[in-house]
Parts: structure tokens; sequence; C-alpha cells
């Protein structure tokens, strides 16, 4: 378990991989935050139960820099993918506030890749960095991903990683096509040990 108070503990940015930039978002970040979710919104809307109508650049520059707040406090952690060759935003990812349990620790991974940057692993590669940051930087006991049944992209994911798949809730959520309640799929990961090796370097690692 951690020694120190989440606001206490030191968590050296950004998270570098093979082809992508980790970090949490910043001042500037709204217009290419949009650019990717405008492109993705069908895809969030269906899985996420997202408003029906995307949010526009305005919004999420000012999400942008509520959530930089809320990372120095650790309130909220929140990051985008960027694309170190092009320096694009390809996609976000977060330990969620619902799946945050800084006393123990345990910290769960949620994500999603703008549709014209799907394809190419962005999600697998970027899914892996913050797992190990989340034991090595975070001192995680347990890392969890939820996905929904029949989400077969984003179930690959942790199969990928060698999470474990721990159980299924059913009735937790709206299916997409609001007939019937989804099962969510709960995969988890204890021990760092266990994830496939691949590079990732932040500030002292």
């Amino acid at each position: 378990m951690t020694a120190k108070p989440p606001l206490l503990l030191d968590l050296p940015m950004p998270i570098e991989t093979e082809r992508l930039l980790i970090r949490p978002p910043q001042p500037g970040d709204g217009e290419g935050l949009h650019a990717i979710i405008a492109d993705t919104y069908d895809d969030l809307v269906r899985w996420l139960n997202w408003s029906p109508a995307p949010p526009c650049v305005r919004d999420l520059e000012i999400e942008s820099r509520q959530l930089w707040a809320k990372f120095i406090t650790r309130e909220e952690l929140r990051f985008i993918l960027i694309e170190k060759e092009t320096n694009t935003i390809v996609g976000r990812m977060a330990f969620p506030p619902i799946l945050t349990k800084w006393f123990m620790p345990i910290f769960g991974v949620s994500y999603f890749i703008g549709a014209a940057h799907q394809g190419k692993g962005y999600g697998y590669e970027g899914a892996h960095a913050i797992t190990l940051y989340a034991f090595e930087a975070m001192k995680a006991q347990k890392v969890i991903i939820k996905c929904e049944r029949d989400n077969l992209k984003s179930r690959r994911i942790p199969e990928r990683l060698g999470f474990e798949l721990e159980g299924i809730e059913r009735g937790t959520w709206t299916h997409p096509n609001a007939k019937e309640l989804s099962e969510i799929y709960n995969y988890c990961c204890f021990n760092a040990s266990t994830l496939p090796s691949h590079p990732v370097h932040w500030k002292d690692r």
C-alpha cells in the first residue's frame, strides 16, 4: 500500500512508449481532443451512453484545464495519447475516479482511440504503459479493466495484456441496443511481472 497521501505521491510525467507520449490534458489541448472525439462520437455514445451531442472545442478546452488542475491534486487522473511522430492526439485514457481506491490501492483503466487511429495498436500500447505505471509509480496492488460483453475491440486489450477474467457483472449497464441490460466483463491484473515486455519510460525509469 502507498505510504503517502495521494497529494504527496510523486507522479512523474510524461510516460513514453515506442510511439506514444502520454500525459495529462493541459491548456491548449481542446482542439486536438475535439478532433478525435467528434470523429469517434457515434462509437462513444454507443458504448458509454454519452450525451447525443458531442462537446465543442470550448468545452473541451475548459475540461482540459480543469483536468490539469485535478491531476495535480490527484482528484482525477486522465491522460491523452500523443503520436510522437506527428505530435497528434490519438486517444484518451484514465484511472476513472469511480474505480480509484487510493487506500488499497486499486486503479481501473479506461480508454478510447480516435476512429482514424484505430487498428494501429495504440490502445494496447497505451493501456500497457499506464498499467505498468500504476504498479510501479503508484504502487498499485490491483489494476482493473471493465468492458461491455459485445465490445470485442475493447476486450481484446486486457486479454492481450494477460489480465485475468475475474467475473461478469449482469444488469449494471444498459446495452447499446437499449433492449437489454449489459454484461460487463471484469478483467484484473495483480502484478506488473505478468504484463508483456515492451519499452516504457518516465523520469528516473
